[in-house]
């Protein structure tokens, strides 16, 4: 047998190992006796020591290297064929502890890690020892605990410095995370065969039975392609895989694994740490959508992107999902349809099954799908109802008021655009049947006020603009001191989106305490700026321009009645509000808000300003949107002023509309003939012109003046009118006002049915929860199943806990965070009621279902959220999340469960 050659790390190792013995500590000359020559470098620095290895063939070569200084040199080490006993006592006594050293690896390994024993999994494979010895760091090992050095420990080092593997013990989800990095896989696929034939089996202890599989797929590629082919395993190895998809299968076992070592369980396995990794360890949203169109590359590579919806990552199946919920919304918008079909409800149940419309929450265009989901159900009540036409306008506001701002609120949303071909038609035509709807309505109101109009504009259901500051805010600053703010434009379907936005952190929406809406205030004719805001601002109907609005507001007898004489009422435009540089308040308007004066009113010209523009804009309506808004608002707060949002008249959006050349305004005319989609109206309330007689369209797509983003000025309920609210940020209420319950209608936040349950868990373990993958439409309940619920129910007289909710409340964990929340964390009762309401709901939640379900108000449900997030958002992991843009609440359970350490509710 040939003897191997020592190499210098298991000579740096011998020598480590000698000075770890008492007294040896600063030895500088050692010997080492090998039957074999060394034959690599002389003079190698490794650390704070500089190695000088001397081949010494004879006793005499020794003596010479011995008598040889160097002052430089810390470790001089005599390589000789010669044992102890073979030397000279002066060679022997310059030499560390008088001898010569046979390099025994696995004995130095043990010295190294000042260890007694060897664990047997690792002790009978030299190789290993050879690593250790070349991994040795220059300060050595640590010792190991009771003197034995187990395979733990040793693979651990082996793991990490052979192939930057730091987990000794990873599960599939973290050996694919490992490999997302190329200079690991090119690690790996540099390491002997030895070597990832032992880790294979080493690490399949931990990560299971795909572990083989996936380290075979990396070293064949050679490209850190692992997370690639567990995604499209989750398509090609479904169960609801169509026979053509086992071709593409097999073409990946061909390129990436071996013949016949794909089996199904090892696909599942890796398909499920794929689709984990990319949901829950891969938060940044630019990566994680890399490595996803990686995944659809490779689908599309053995043919199968056909069937990329069949995954609940794939963003290439998210778009097939799309197009399939476009095609379903297509068809139920050209039919007169009394309900969701269950294809539209399906699709829309596909859709949001996906992860991306998770990783999307808040973007306009999942806004988008669900406010056509929104549409679709008001147009099935539509057709269901038959209701009459309105029979009086004040039905007819109240009615708009209620419901139709949220209508056109849905459909201004659609009308923003969609990228994907198929999905964008469905949207038209959907919105299509939305506006035929709609344009029918706006004739019955716009008769109704011409007869109105005609008749004297007398009755209470609708508040005319001039009357709004006698009674609606002069009474309210006998109670609060107040912040008027004037949104001129404002229709009721950016009230309802803007309002939404307000109302998510430390603002409320009050009502009168007799529960009745705020009733809509009805602008002027023409609904126009001239006329409707000057006669808002005035009290009285007229005509009039800023300056005739700054003389007019603070002179409000109204008004005065309720202020001090030195502290009349004051109002600022826009040029007023903001500091020279634009980025604050101005001085004057935070000095007017923080003084004596009960009244201070500001004009914002934010809706006015976005219509006025000629290119297409998508403009999602809140509070950061417009620039003033905060400041006002956090000024209003800071000193307790109750805020009156107030608009003069609403708008219509331009879609689709003809121009008629004409005299007059862009949705005026003089005159008393009008054409098809116009009426004449005379009367006081008609402004202008001067004969109190004009004609103005109540079809939104007439048009007198340029094209832009939006127009006002004519009778659509959507021009004319005007809503108003009260908002408060106070801990108080002014007396004869309240926090109402949400006046959502019914077909905009959907209840959920319970799901199922499952029949195996006991009745003190049963778990009532609503399937995660539908918010809007009706899901059929396991009458059978629902009975066992509610009977369990009964027998425990409480709503059942989950059993992953105990088990976070027991856990070890939990009460540590608890430690880190603060002097006063959130009581566990409080955190059981929340996840209990979410859980009972799929995970997710509007914020006013939640506040209801925990009974709680819904101005305070902020600071519950954000006292409970410190609790569980353990490490900064987002699993309670709360979205302002669509305004939900959601536990991620699953990332829950794995941050607390608990077992999911399945699991035994």
């Amino acid at each position: 047998m040939t003897a191997s050659v020592p190499t210098f790390s298991q000579i740096r190792a011998q020598v480590a190992a000698i000075r770890k013995q008492p007294g040896f500590g600063q030895a500088r000359v050692f010997g080492i006796q090998s039957p074999a020559r060394y034959t690599g470098e002389t003079r190698i620095r490794f650390g704070d020591d500089l190695f000088e290895v001397v081949q010494c063939d004879s006793e005499l070569a020794m003596r010479v290297a011995l008598q040889e200084q160097d002052d430089e040199v810390t470790a001089k080490v005599l390589v000789t064929r010669a044992s102890t006993d073979q030397l000279s006592a002066d060679v022997r006594v310059r030499l560390a502890r008088r001898k010569v050293y046979t390099i025994k690896k696995w004995q130095i390994v043990k010295e190294l890690f000042q260890a007694r024993a060897l664990d047997p999994r690792i002790s009978g494979q030299q190789w290993i020892a050879e690593k250790l010895l070349e991994f040795a760091p220059p300060n050595q090992y640590a010792s190991v605990p009771g003197g034995i050095l187990d395979a733990e420990t040793v693979w651990g080092i082996l793991l990490e410095k052979e192939i930057g593997l730091p987990i000794v013990r990873p599960d599939l989800i973290a050996l694919l995370k490992w490999s997302l990095d190329a200079n690991n896989v090119s690690k790996l696929c540099s390491a002997s065969q030895e070597f990832r034939a032992s880790a294979s089996t080493w690490l399949a202890q931990s990560s299971g039975i795909a572990t083989d599989a996936v380290l075979t797929c990396l070293k064949k590629s050679g490209k850190p392609i692992a997370l690639s082919v567990g995604l499209s395993l989750g398509v090609v190895s479904h169960p609801n895989a169509e026979p053509e998809l086992k071709l593409a299968k097999v073409r990946i076992e061909e390129r990436y694994l071996e013949s016949g070592k794909l089996t199904d369980a090892i696909a599942e396995q890796w398909s499920k740490a794929a689709t984990t990794l990319v949901k829950l360890h891969l938060p940044d949203a630019k990566e994680r959508r890399d490595w996803l169109t990686r995944g659809d590359d490779l689908l599309r590579d053995v043919d199968a992107q056909k069937w990329a919806y069949l995954s609940r990552t794939s963003l290439l199946g998210f778009e097939q999902r799309l197009d399939h919920y476009g095609q379903a919304v297509g068809a139920a918008a050209e039919a007169r349809i009394t309900e969701v079909p269950t294809a539209v409800s399906e699709a829309f149940e596909f859709v949001v099954d996906h992860e991306q419309a998770n990783w999307e929450r808040g973007s306009r265009r999942l806004a988008r799908v669900e406010m056509s989901a929104r549409l679709l159900r008001w147009l099935a009540g539509q057709e269901a109802s038959n209701l009459p036409p309105f029979s009086s306008l004040g039905q007819a506001a109240t009615w708009y008021a209620g419901e139709g701002g949220f209508v056109d609120w849905a459909r201004y949303v659609l009308q923003s655009g969609e990228p994907a071909r198929k999905l964008a038609d469905a949207y038209n035509k959907l919105v299509s049947q939305v506006i035929q709807t709609r344009s029918e309505q706006n004739h019955r109101f716009a008769v109704l006020v011409r007869d109105w109009t005609q008749a004297g504009s007398t009755g209470s259901a609708v508040l005319p603009v001039e009357r709004v500051l006698d009674e609606f805010v002069a009474p309210l600053a006998e109670l609060a001191p107040l912040l008027v703010l004037v949104m001129d434009g404002m229709s009721y379907a950016v009230f309802r989106e803007l309002v939404s936005d307000i109302t998510k952190q430390d603002w409320v929406e009050l009502r009168r305490g007799d529960k009745q809406p705020i009733w809509p205030a009805i602008a002027t004719l023409p609904s126009i700026t001239e006329v409707s805001r000057a006669s808002l601002l005035s009290g009285g109907l007229r005509q009039g321009s800023q300056a005739t609005e700054k003389v007019d507001f603070p002179m409000h007898a109204g008004l005065l009645q309720h202020c001090q004489p030195s502290h009349p009422p004051v109002l600022f435009h826009k040029n007023e509000l903001q500091s020279r540089d634009e980025t604050s308040l101005s001085d004057e308007v935070i000095k007017a808000i923080e003084s004596k004066r009960r009244i201070v009113g500001a004009v914002i010209n934010a809706v006015d300003d976005f219509l006025l523009k000629g290119e297409q804009l998508d403009i999602r309506w809140s509070k950061d949107e417009i620039k003033i808004l905060p400041q006002l608002l956090y000024e209003a707060k800071s000193t307790g002023r109750l805020v009156v949002l107030l608009s003069d008249h609403g708008h219509v959006l331009d879609r689709e509309t003809k121009q008629i050349k004409s005299e007059g305004g862009e949705r005026w005319r003089a005159g008393s003939n009008p054409t098809d989609g116009e009426i004449a109206i005379s009367g006081d309330r008609c402004v202008l012109p001067e004969s109190h007689e004009l004609i103005v369209p109540w079809s939104e797509k007439i048009r007198y003046g340029i094209k832009k983003n939006g127009y006002h000025g004519g009778v659509t309920m959507q021009e004319m009118l005007a809503p108003m609210a009260v908002l408060s940020a106070r801990d108080d209420l002014p007396d004869g006002w309240i926090e109402p319950p949400s006046d959502t209608p019914g077909w905009w936040f959907e209840p959920v049915a319970l799901a199922p349950m499952d029949q195996s868990q006991e009745p003190d373990e049963l778990l009532v929860v609503a399937p995660p993958n539908g918010f809007l439409f009706d899901i059929h309940v396991d009458e059978t199943a629902k009975a066992k619920a509610d009977s369990a129910k009964s027998a425990a007289n409480s709503q059942p806990i989950a059993i992953w909710i105990t088990r976070l409340l027991d856990s070890s964990v939990f009460h540590g965070q608890k430690k880190l929340a603060g002097r006063k964390p959130p009581s566990d009762e409080l955190i059981r009621t929340l996840l209990s309401a979410l859980d009972q709901q799929g995970g997710k939640l509007t914020s006013a279902a939640l506040a209801r379900s925990m009974n709680v108000p819904l101005f305070r449900l902020s600071t519950i959220l954000a006292a409970i997030q410190r609790v569980l958002n353990v490490e900064g992991y987002s699993i309670l999340l709360k979205d302002d843009a669509s305004d939900t609440v959601e536990i991620k359970r699953e990332l829950l469960c794995i941050q607390f350490g608990i077992a999911l509710d399945d699991e035994k």
